[in-house]
């Protein structure tokens, strides 16, 4: 005879238990850590008859998030940008580096940071009119995969995220 517990065949609730711990390892993937991502130096990517890159640098930072699906069980990525600048003549600017960082990780989120020379990362101006000013900007391109068993449903997520950080501080 199978014993019980509470009025139940103990077979019962090690059936359950084994399922919940089951659910529970299923659910359960690696993600990225927060921490920096990437650190990009934009030096040989300066146009060409830019000035020479000054001692001291204009700072920015810009915080977004990354890797949203609606309506999904889990949050979005916060990252976080710092990047450094200076002025040339004539309303010219320039990037000279940045450094990505992951301030929020997500539930299963990997996320890299596609840097210069990859497809898909690009380093122009945002002017195009002939004789502008020459401002610089940078497309940051961050790339998220998850893939996550949250029962019943299953997450299979690839997605590229864009910013576009200026040499004037400001985000598109």
């Amino acid at each position: 005879m199978l014993g019980t517990c509470y009025g139940r065949p103990m077979r019962t609730r090690a059936l359950v238990l084994a399922c919940a711990c089951l659910g529970l390892a299923c659910s359960s993937t690696e993600a990225t850590p927060a921490g920096l991502l990437a650190e990009v130096d934009l030096r040989g990517h300066l146009p060409e008859g830019a000035p020479p890159v000054p001692s001291e640098l204009d700072e920015h930072a810009a915080s977004f998030e990354v890797c949203f699906v609606d309506d999904a069980p889990f949050d979005p990525v916060g990252l976080q940008i710092v990047w450094h600048s200076y002025p040339g003549e004539g309303g010219d600017a320039y990037i000279v580096d940045y450094a990505v960082s992951l301030t929020e990780p997500s539930k299963g989120a990997v996320v890299t940071v596609v840097v210069p020379d990859e497809p898909g990362s690009e380093i122009g101006s945002i002017n195009l009119t002939p004789g502008a000013p020459w401002m610089e900007v940078a497309l940051v391109v961050v790339r998220c995969e998850r893939e996550v068993l949250v029962f019943p449903r299953k997450y299979k997520q690839s997605l590229l995220d864009q910013v576009q950080i200026v040499a004037d501080g400001t985000v598109r």
